[in-house]
């Protein structure tokens, strides 16, 4: 019974230290999210390819034009936006902080 009370302690010692681990790490996740428009008929757009420039963690838009990116560190950023026959856009210098959900808006525009 001694025994048994011990790894039941040990156990439950465990999966509350995954918990907290877990909590942790998710309140120290920032994103930058918004939504990709064609700058001429506000239209959504999806399937646009979004991603920090200069990294590989990019997320394409849902169906209705909105994408969420994880984002590892405090500090400034290059978004860039590009979609088929649509011009690329950079968005430069977006400021973001620990712990915040950044949200930005991107218009795209048609190539001629």
């Amino acid at each position: 019974m001694k025994t048994l009370f011990i790894l039941l302690t040990i156990l439950a010692a465990g999966l509350y230290s995954n918990a907290t681990d877990i909590k942790s790490k998710k309140s120290n996740t920032t994103f930058i999210s918004g939504k990709v428009t064609d700058i001429n008929t506000g239209e959504a757009l999806v399937g646009v390819k979004i991603q920090i420039s200069g990294n590989n963690n990019t997320v394409y838009t849902d169906f209705d034009g909105n994408f969420k990116l994880n984002v590892s560190d405090a500090g400034n950023y290059n978004l860039k936006a590009s979609y088929i026959s649509y011009k690329e856009d950079t968005l430069t210098d977006i400021k973001i902080g620990t712990d915040s959900e950044n949200r930005v808006s991107v218009k795209l525009t048609p190539k001629k």
